[in-house]
């Protein structure tokens, strides 16, 4: 996927859209084709947090990577998810985490004969183990955990797709790599007419995507694509 450009921005031009409080915005990326699986068996981490304040002109650009992994996560007590090493995936491909010597390594498998984006990891340790979905950075060197699974036992995997869902969700006190907590799960910005959550799949997109951010008439948060 060819690397994308996110804008959010908020503009005293028009009064009708002016931003009327402060803002924090938690941006997730999660697999498309498992959104009904959300807070169930994978649950969304802050990929992105951006504050706004009220009244004001501002911009925030987010470059998108086209790089994920599988990662094995440690988690302290503020909810805050850390990758402590990975394996970069490609789309219809696996990795396996293996002990070799004593030694906890990632090592690829074939190529996956099934149809569609489907990405796998497998867990070969004698042990239980937590895996994450990240975006890797240009450098290849740092790993931000998008989505956490279920802890994946002995000789299973985990079957999901890349993570291009992008959710936006209007939280406090956040901050990045922390575990978006279930009470949130209904404050997402990015909905459908009938008020359904609609996260923007970012292939989807051209070289860039811009939204504005702004309240209603009755001071609720909004998220839209400019008109």
């Amino acid at each position: 996927m060819p690397p994308k450009k996110l804008v959010i921005y908020t503009s005293t031009d028009d009064p009708t859209k002016k931003l009327k409080s402060a803002t924090q915005i938690l941006l997730t990326l999660t697999p498309v084709a498992d959104q009904s699986k959300l807070f169930e068996s994978q649950t969304p981490i802050a990929w992105k947090i951006l504050p706004f304040a009220p009244y004001r002109d501002a911009t925030s650009t987010i470059d998108v990577n086209q790089s994920f992994s599988f990662s094995v996560v440690s988690q302290s007590g503020t909810d805050v998810v850390t990758a402590d090493s990975g394996a970069i995936v490609q789309v219809r491909s696996s990795v396996v985490l293996e002990d070799v010597a004593g030694s906890i390594e990632w090592t690829m498998l074939n190529s996956l004969d099934i149809a569609g984006d489907v990405i796998m990891a497998r867990n070969e340790t004698p042990v239980p183990k937590t895996f994450a979905l990240c975006e890797v950075d240009d450098s290849m060197k740092r790993f931000r955990p998008l989505v956490l699974f279920k802890s994946v036992l002995s000789s299973q995997e985990v079957v999901t797709s890349p993570p291009v869902a992008l959710q936006a969700y209007a939280v406090a006190g956040y901050e990045e790599g922390q575990i978006l907590g279930a009470d949130r799960r209904n404050d997402f910005l990015l909905k459908d007419y009938k008020g359904a959550p609609s996260p923007i799949d970012i292939r989807e997109v051209g070289k860039s995507l811009t939204l504005q951010l702004f309240s209603d008439h009755a001071g609720k948060i909004k998220l839209n694509q400019p008109y």
